[in-house]
């Protein structure tokens, strides 16, 4: 409960923010939402270079490992590497995703089907019920013709409860599998030192799943 509050707390204030991007976009000024998402791609295939920059460092030192718990180590490293480029991946492929709709959307093809205008959309609330009080008051009088018949709504092209379960069940089984995987590792050496730097790569890996988790809590 005490995580979930912070949570909370820390997403309270994106509310009116997130309301803001709702209006411009349901009244089709999608310009600012477009540019962000470019922006935000751009710095992930930056990221991306640079863990790819790291991850060929790695192999280097993976080859050149003095001993087994020193490759073993780098190797760990190597991993997380990988599964940082294919996270990246992942919300660069979203990112592109939603770039893409915003692009392609038919807000004026909507616009029609809800029988408002581009300009109607962008009008405050009390105008909008000034302008239907007056609208029923002439539909009163004539009677408007029967609407066509809806468009069935299309299917979801993916379930968010099943993937944030699966992404629960995997994280959880790391953080499960991770005391026992330290635990060989720091045994595989006598080195105080790499032993240090085992537990501290651990830490990190382990707070790195919890952060990961809560995200899909």
């Amino acid at each position: 409960m005490r995580d979930a509050l912070e949570v909370i707390e820390v997403l309270q204030p994106n509310l009116a923010k997130l309301g803001d991007h709702l209006a411009r976009i349901a009244s089709g000024d999608v310009r600012a939402e477009v540019l962000e998402i470019e922006e935000q791609i751009e710095k992930l295939n930056r990221l991306k270079q640079k863990y790819e920059s790291d991850l060929r460092n790695k192999a280097w030192q993976i080859s050149n490992a003095k001993n087994k718990a020193e490759r073993r180590y780098y190797e760990m490293e190597y991993e997380s590497l990988g599964n940082w480029i294919h996270d990246t991946d992942t919300n660069i492929i979203e990112l592109q995703s939603a770039l893409k709709e915003l692009k392609e959307f038919d807000y004026r093809n909507l616009y029609n089907e809800l029988g408002v205008s581009p300009e109607a959309m962008r009008t405050n609330e009390t105008d909008l019920r000034s302008i239907k009080n007056k609208a029923d008051l002439v539909k009163s009088i004539n009677p408007p013709p029967a609407p066509p018949p809806p468009k069935p709504k299309p299917k979801p092209e993916f379930d968010p409860d099943r993937i944030r379960t699966r992404k629960k069940a995997e994280i959880e089984s790391q953080l499960t599998s991770l005391p026992a995987e330290e635990q060989r590792m720091i045994a595989a050496t006598s080195d105080e030192e790499m032993k240090r730097r085992i537990a501290n790569m651990y830490a990190d890996k382990r707070a790195q799943l919890l952060n990961e988790l809560r995200k899909w809590l």
